[in-house]
């Protein structure tokens, strides 16, 4: 997708809406410029501090960031208090 020009925001959110895990995490590590090597054990991670990172330096919109949160989960949820922390950290950051 990334080679073709396919590889948006769309597309990983597409990706994290759909819990499609090991594209969403090839996607973010693409569109962030790191590696999977890197986002698979933030995606791993049970904080979602760290996941805030490669979301902002990929400029991505709080929309797909929180659906790249919840993806991560089998259980398909954070807490409220959780969801509301991290908007509030990722708002904060700059690119």
């Amino acid at each position: 997708l990334k080679a073709s020009g396919q590889l948006t925001e769309a597309t990983l959110l597409n990706f994290a809406k759909h819990r499609r895990y090991e594209e969403a995490v090839a996607a973010l590590a693409a569109l962030s410029g790191s590696t999977v090597e890197v986002i698979r054990p933030l995606m791993q991670s049970l904080r979602e501090d760290g996941l805030l990172v490669p979301c902002k330096a990929a400029q991505l919109s709080w929309e797909t960031t929180a659906a790249v949160l919840e993806s991560r989960f089998a259980s398909g949820a954070m807490k409220p208090a959780d969801v509301a922390r991290a908007k509030n950290n990722f708002a904060r950051m700059s690119p």
